[in-house]
This record gives structure tokens, sequence and C-alpha cells, in this order.
């Protein structure tokens, strides 16, 4: 069998330590033009309470979170448009013709829907951020 086989593994590796060992070392690059948002722990667990790898069983694994310098800028751009308030509105009686009108198929929007929809139109925010499950209705909204 060849070096790189992908035959028996599906990979370009014959060895799972060299799989392990190629995503440790990618895993290490990014890590090191990261920010890590994961404060260190504030004390060392005995060893009973340790892995294998020497982490604490007390934090979730994997579960360190890093961003980049580009991400904390993107955030604060958006932040900085959500703050303002130079954006359009939609006159109040607009909305409420809106809300309280079946679309084409008959539907009505509920009222927490018709409540986040009146909230936007009016906020005059230059961003506004609509979140909730697939299915709840997010994109129907029209004004």
């Amino acid at each position: 069998m060849a070096p790189f086989s992908t035959v028996a593994t599906g990979s370009l590796f014959d060895r799972r330590r060299h799989r392990e060992a190629i995503v440790a070392m990618v895993a290490d690059a990014a890590e090191l033009v990261s920010l890590r948002l994961t404060p260190p722990e504030l004390a060392s667990s005995p060893v009973v309470f340790r892995r294998p790898d020497g982490s604490s069983v007390f934090r979730p694994k994997g579960s360190t979170v890093f961003t980049s310098e580009s991400q904390l800028a993107a955030e604060d751009r958006l932040l900085e448009r959500a703050a303002n308030l130079a954006g359009p509105t939609v006159p109040l009686a607009r909305v409420e013709k809106i809300t309280r009108s079946p679309d084409a198929d008959g539907r009505l929007l509920g009222d927490d829907q018709a409540d986040a929809l009146t909230h936007i139109a009016l906020s005059g925010r230059l961003l506004d951020v609509l979140v909730g499950p697939a299915g709840a209705g997010n994109t129907t909204c029209r004004v």
C-alpha cells in the first residue's frame, strides 16, 4: 500500500497518528494568529480531575473560544450601525395595517411577530437584528 493511500482510510493519511499530528499542527497554527476569548483556569485541578491530555474535566472538551482582530472590527462596525438612529422608519399607521392584515395565503402575524416588526420598523436604526427559529415567520414580514 502506498504511504498516502486513500483506499484503507478514506483520507490522505494511512495512519491515525499522522492525521492527528496534522490536525494538531493546523490547530496550533490557527491558535497562534487568533485571540483567545476564554479566560484561563483560575486554579489547577488535581490529577484525578484531569484528562490524559492534561485539561480539566470541569471544562468541556474543545470549549475554548477564539476570535480575530478582523472579526472584532466587523462586530464593532455592526454595533456602530445599530446605535445609529439616522435610518428610515415606516409610519406607525402603515405598520399597524400590515400587522393586522392577512397575507395572500390568509395568514396573520402572531402578536410576537407583529411586536417585532413594529419595533424594527419604528426604530430608525441603520441596523436591526431579528432572531428566531426556522419556521417562526422571520422572513414573511413585508413592509
